[in-house]
């Protein structure tokens, strides 16, 4: 048993093991729709960035995030030392054993960046350059856009009563979902089989292009010591809205504790050519980033 004990300790060492989770594209966004990010110098994308991690040591990325009446924000992607190999020591003896390990597996450095979310500050001085040669170029990929699903998101709170599309001249019914049809774990739009056959897409969030009417209601949860209370608002707010091809709609749910009703706030980015490439979970967290946070300490008995 110690044997076995010894020899994990000897080939899982912690940067190594760490290693094999680390993610292979790096997400930066920002909490603005809209946001144009720039690559060493050359703009690729609009309100969330997804970049690969390079194979290549050493190599620097800059990232700048950039948008008319705000200051600009820059990083850096950098190859770096990688803190998790001091977590040997945790180890005592076998910490000379567990470095060389993750040496020789070349987990020693890995790529991070100081920040991946940006909170841009307001500077109505400050106009992005639409004459640059990346500018143009990115709008003609706009221009050029052919059919492509749209992406929906909302915030933790918000829970979806009923979802319809238009067509035709009125609003067909494509789902009843008073039963939960928010995964609360995301809070990503479930898509269920039903609404799969009426033109929703099998991918969970998007949406094929179109005008639609969504009702949903605020639900927020907070713990009060050994208690857990939950805020709703009204199942009966509803609002229309249309799904452009690869744009991101973001509905955020809040709190009107007066009156004890749903607020909705909507957001939604111009069409993007490369949203269709990024990744569902960093789509639904940059929903949750636009959305205003909510502050659970403001919610109150009346």
């Amino acid at each position: 048993m110690k044997k076995n004990i010894l020899l994990v300790f000897l080939v899982l060492n912690c940067a190594t093991l760490a290693k094999d989770y680390m993610p292979k594209d790096y997400s930066f966004s920002t909490n603005e729709v809209d946001t144009s990010f720039y690559v060493d110098g050359e703009k690729v994308s609009e309100t969330i960035l997804e970049i690969p991690i390079p194979k290549v040591p050493d190599k620097t990325i800059k990232i700048r995030a950039v948008k008319t009446g705000f200051k600009p924000e820059e990083v850096e992607l950098r190859y770096q030392f990688n803190p998790i190999v001091h977590l040997n020591g945790l180890f005592l003896i076998f910490y000379p054993v567990g470095v060389l390990v993750d040496y020789y597996n070349d987990a020693f450095y890995h790529y991070s960046a100081e920040k991946n979310y940006f909170v841009m500050q307001k500077d109505s001085n400050f106009t992005e350059n639409d004459m640059s040669k990346s500018y143009v170029s990115y709008e003609e990929k706009r221009g050029n856009l052919k059919f492509a699903n749209g992406y929906f998101a909302t915030n933790r709170a918000t829970k979806i009563f009923s979802i319809a599309r238009f067509e035709k001249g009125e609003y067909i019914e494509l789902a009843n979902r008073k039963d939960s049809s928010i995964d609360n774990s995301n809070g990503i739009l479930s898509v269920s089989q039903y609404q799969k056959n009426n033109g929703l897409d099998n991918r969970i969030g998007f949406l094929t292009p179109g005008k639609y009417r969504i009702s949903a209601f605020f639900s927020y949860s907070v713990t009060e010591g050994r208690n857990i209370r939950t805020y709703e608002g009204k199942v009966n707010e509803t609002t229309e809205f249309e799904v452009l091809p690869n744009a991101l709609t973001i509905l955020c749910t809040d709190f009107d504790q007066t009156k004890g009703k749903t607020v909705f706030q909507l957001y939604q980015s111009k069409s993007n050519p490369d949203l269709h490439k990024f990744s569902a979970p960093n789509l639904q967290n940059t929903g949750n980033q636009i959305c205003p946070a909510i502050k659970g300490i403001d919610l109150k008995i009346n």
